[in-house]
């Protein structure tokens, strides 16, 4: 693909610092305390707990096809979210050749605090801004790059 070249490779440079210096913040670091269910899962585990709050009894391949992964991939993320009882597989009513997931208590816990998780990250960007202008102005942005991937 093809990109405009209004901006540099110090820009591109820039950005990378910054999207690094953020994920490396001791803000990031200390989020792990405030959230203990969601340390060492991935975004596409998390992305698996969510799908399953809003889709309960979903199937494996169900959940494949809104996540955009591999039903290999799928197995490997399955078995690890069982392993640490955040889920459990049954025999699924649409099909019983195939298997539903379930939340378990655990799992919903660990839902639930990525939903705090985000209000708590988000909260924080956005009172860094200072305005309601520049508030506006930083969704508008992230609504235009958003509208391109």
């Amino acid at each position: 693909m093809d990109f405009p070249t209004f901006f540099s490779d110090n820009d591109i440079k820039k950005l990378d610092e910054l999207h690094h210096l953020m994920l490396g913040s001791s803000f990031e670091k200390n989020s792990e305390d405030k959230f203990p269910h969601l340390k060492g899962l991935s975004t596409t585990e998390i992305g698996t707990l969510r799908i399953l709050i809003e889709h309960p009894d979903s199937m494996i391949t169900d959940i494949g096809g809104i996540l955009g992964v591999s039903k290999s991939t799928m197995t490997g993320i399955i078995d690890h979210l069982e392993k640490r009882g955040y889920i459990r597989r049954l025999i699924s009513l649409k099909d019983r050749r195939s298997f539903a997931l379930e939340l378990t208590d655990d799992g919903k816990l660990a839902q639930k605090e990525h939903i705090e998780y985000e209000t708590y990250v988000y909260s924080h960007i956005l009172s860094t801004l200072g305005t309601r202008k520049n508030v506006d102005d930083f969704l508008r942005l992230m609504e235009l790059v958003c509208k391109y991937f």
